[in-house]
């Protein structure tokens, strides 16, 4: 199966405060409610009485120096009791950390959310690099190598309508923004079955992805290695390649199916 996160949201009141908390989960930094009423159109005072709300519940908190918001620890307890993570990314992490000690990069996992790369577990490297993501962060799959490992093994239908749907966003000078490109560059993902993000998602970093499938041969989730560009380059892509296809392997026999 592949993954549904809602992203176009009715305007009733349990929405619009899920769309507060979306755009929180998108910034690292604390927010205050002039920026979030205006990123998301809706009224300050609304935003301050969904704010009020959700701190007395701990699904927000303050900063009482900066008066600024961030998201509370009653989310990461609710997310630790969601099934999908106890079933899937729990038992996934483990040989993400094995992985992410053979390599000495960043590992992801990610899903498909209703037209969105969703990171759904990182390993960080122990070298130190600055990656803009995190669980939960959301990404374009036409511009990240997670993504556009998964679109090249979906039905092609659902590829043309997300691509209908959402376009093809550019991220940096180098994002495929063509769709006659994108859908060929598709095709040669599906023929060595893996995809390569050579800086479509941020400059200096090079991502290397495989498809992750189900017991019915579906995509369902995608793993990648992410470094830069001066590590994970051509001669380096294949041992990185077989890396993740041997974790694979060993996922799906872990999770007793195995790859076609």
């Amino acid at each position: 199966m592949v993954f549904l996160y809602m992203k176009q949201l009715p305007n009733n009141s349990i929405f619009r405060a899920f769309r507060i908390l979306f755009f929180m989960a998108e910034h690292t930094s604390d927010l205050g409610i002039t920026e979030i009423a205006n990123a998301l159109g809706i009224h300050k005072s609304t935003i301050y009485r969904f704010l009020a709300s959700m701190e007395q519940l701990g699904v927000v908190q303050q900063n009482p120096e900066t008066n600024k918001y961030r998201l509370g620890l009653a989310l990461f307890e609710l997310g630790n009791r969601v099934p999908i993570k106890r079933g899937l990314v729990d038992k996934i992490h483990p040989h993400l950390e094995n992985l992410a000690q053979q390599v000495h990069e960043i590992v992801n996992l990610a899903g498909l959310f209703h037209n969105e790369v969703l990171y759904l577990d990182k390993i960080e490297a122990h070298r130190r690099i600055q990656i803009k993501t995190f669980i939960g962060f959301h990404v374009p799959p036409h511009c990240a190598a997670l993504g556009k490992v998964i679109l090249a093994f979906m039905n092609p239908s659902d590829v043309d309508h997300i691509l209908d749907e959402e376009g093809l966003p550019k991220r940096t000078e180098k994002t495929i923004t063509d769709r006659s490109l994108l859908l060929r560059e598709l095709e040669k993902i599906r023929t060595r079955h893996y995809a390569i993000d050579d800086e479509e998602f941020e400059e200096g970093l090079r991502c290397v992805a495989v498809p992750l499938f189900d017991m019915q041969d579906n995509i369902m989730a995608s793993i990648s290695i992410s470094g830069p560009t001066a590590r994970i380059h051509r001669k380096t892509i294949p041992k990185l390649v077989e890396a993740l296809n041997n974790t694979v392997d060993i996922i799906q026999k872990s999770l007793k199916f195995e790859r076609v």
